[in-house]
């Protein structure tokens, strides 16, 4: 892709995110995308039907860095492919990406939110098909990953706020042992 498009999308994904830390995204114009990123809107129409695709563009971005980031973790602590240590390097990527981006997440608009929820439900189920041997549950895939995405969601960020370095380090301890607890229950079986 010309270096110039990436450039462009570059930028009204950052104004994009600027904005989302002022106000809601459902309070948020593709006016004052385009004034924030000095860009037209035939530009931005140009690339995106909406404020919605542009969201959507976003969340392809996250997904690669989850995406990488399960992938050295896999690498680095699980060259076995243990179910338990794939369900926790997931964990671990989605919550590492998660606090890079912790000053938009406060964002309570029902729409950023049910995109979110669509984004981790979908990471999760590609995620899961990286391993050597698929994970059978006793309980319908999706059904059950949207279980999980909402209870890990709240398990993180019970609270609202952004929690300091040693607070993170004993929730990533704690959701440690929750996977743990999870794997050795009767939730799954290889």
């Amino acid at each position: 892709m010309d270096k110039r498009i990436l450039k462009t999308k570059k930028c009204l994904k950052e104004s994009l995110r600027e904005l989302m830390c002022e106000k809601p995204f459902e309070k948020i114009t593709v006016t004052e995308i385009c004034k924030r990123a000095s860009t037209g809107r035939v530009t931005f129409y140009n690339y995106y039907e909406d404020k919605y695709d542009l969201m959507e563009d976003c969340f392809e971005d996250l997904y690669e860095q989850i995406r990488v980031g399960f992938h050295e973790l896999q690498q680095k602590n699980n060259p076995h492919d243990s179910f338990e240590l794939r369900f926790r390097n997931f964990l671990d990527s989605i919550h590492d990406v998660n606090q890079e981006y912790a000053d938009i997440w406060v964002d309570d608009s029902y729409t950023f939110l049910m995109m979110y929820y669509r984004f981790v439900t979908q990471t999760l189920k590609k995620l899961e098909l990286y391993g050597k041997e698929q994970v059978k549950t006793r309980y319908d895939v999706d059904r059950l990953n949207s279980f999980l995405v909402l209870g890990f969601w709240g398990f993180f960020h019970v609270g609202g706020g952004v929690a300091s370095a040693a607070e993170d380090e004993e929730i990533r301890k704690s959701a440690h042992q929750l996977v743990r607890d999870l794997a050795a229950g009767g939730l799954f079986r290889n």
